[in-house]
């Protein structure tokens, strides 16, 4: 992990050379946060990328997925009628 101090923001560079899709991560330090010891911005950065790639994605149904939902529900229902009447 890198410190790196620019002109108007202090920077941190985390490179994660194992990793199979990222190569680097680029992080600004808050201005009014910037005299924090190192120690402490690397522990909440290191924790803020693992935050960050560990979040699951909600799973959002689409609308066809919904159209075929109601397609099954209604072709169910059809079917119990056909059945309640002809018995």
């Amino acid at each position: 992990m890198n410190l790196v101090k620019g002109v108007n923001h202090r920077v941190i560079e985390i490179n994660r050379p194992e990793s199979a899709y990222f190569e680097r991560a680029v992080l600004y330090l808050r201005p009014e946060l910037s005299d924090s010891s190192l120690q402490a911005v690397e522990l909440a950065a290191e924790r803020y990328l693992g935050d960050a790639l560990t979040q699951k994605r909600r799973f959002r149904m689409s609308g066809w997925l919904w159209f075929a939902l109601g397609m099954m529900a209604s072709g169910v229902a059809a079917a119990g009628i056909f059945l309640l009447r002809w018995l």
